[in-house]
């Protein structure tokens, strides 16, 4: 009950945004997001655009557009400025008591995400270093000892999720080709065919990844349960030790 109700908390649920955590704002931003937007697209216009702010025209012929005087408000001018005030509260109540006095000057949901952006994000080197930092993870990528494929191949989908968020581009062919190519030695013979008869470009990921659990799946109904060796794409889910 402890674990569902921490994953309740950092994930959100239908009604309950999920909680800020300073050690994963990328993706604790991508649910947000997607919180907003699932709530009233409306919201997730205002995070972008701002707020709502009446105005009627200047006095004299041209003049531009003037806030109006508050006592002028009227019910459609509240309840349209209802919806950035919706948006602030439901960005508030993501984030934790610990920090939320850091941002208590936010007045708009706009400047209150912008905030965070700007504190949790950094500065433009800091995007820069971030970059360099996952692009060389990735160029290093490989199984870890003890790794089941399932768990690798999370660990890449996390990992390229991470450098598109950072702004990092990529082509697609790349992308499966390193995933290929970080796959134990005894998927060699099938990464090599895969690389030299697909078409790596036009090839989710996923759909790469589906392929490898077939032929998985394929292999263990011809092999007797009885058998002690390994097969090369047994692999997929047994856990190799890879020499160090």
């Amino acid at each position: 009950m402890a674990a569902l109700n921490k994953h309740n908390t950092e994930n959100g649920t239908l009604n309950k945004p999920p909680m800020f955590t300073l050690e994963d704002y990328d993706t604790w931003k991508v649910r947000m997001e997607g919180f907003i937007r699932n709530q009233d697209f409306k919201l997730w216009k205002s995070v972008l655009e701002g707020p709502f702010i009446p105005t009627v025209p200047a006095a004299g012929a041209g003049g531009a557009s003037v806030p109006k005087d508050q006592a002028l408000y009227s019910d459609e001018d509240y309840k349209r400025m209802e919806v950035d005030s919706k948006a602030l509260w439901l960005i508030q109540m993501a984030i934790p008591n610990s920090i939320i006095h850091a941002f208590k000057k936010c007045k708009s949901a706009q400047e209150l995400w912008n905030s965070l952006q700007q504190m949790y994000e950094g500065s433009e080197d800091v995007k820069e270093n971030k970059k360099d930092m996952l692009k060389k993870k990735f160029k290093n990528f490989c199984q870890q000892n003890n790794e089941k494929m399932t768990s690798q191949y999370l660990r890449y989908v996390q990992l390229f999720d991470e450098l598109v968020a950072a702004g990092v581009k990529m082509e697609n062919q790349d992308v499966i080709r390193k995933f290929l190519r970080s796959l134990p030695h005894a998927w060699n013979i099938y990464s090599m065919a895969i690389r030299r008869t697909e078409n790596l470009r036009n090839l989710k990921l996923s759909e790469r990844f589906g392929i490898l659990s077939a032929y998985q799946m394929e292999i263990d109904a011809q092999e007797p349960k009885s058998s002690h060796v390994t097969s090369g794409s047994a692999a997929l889910y047994a856990p190799i030790n890879n020499p160090s």
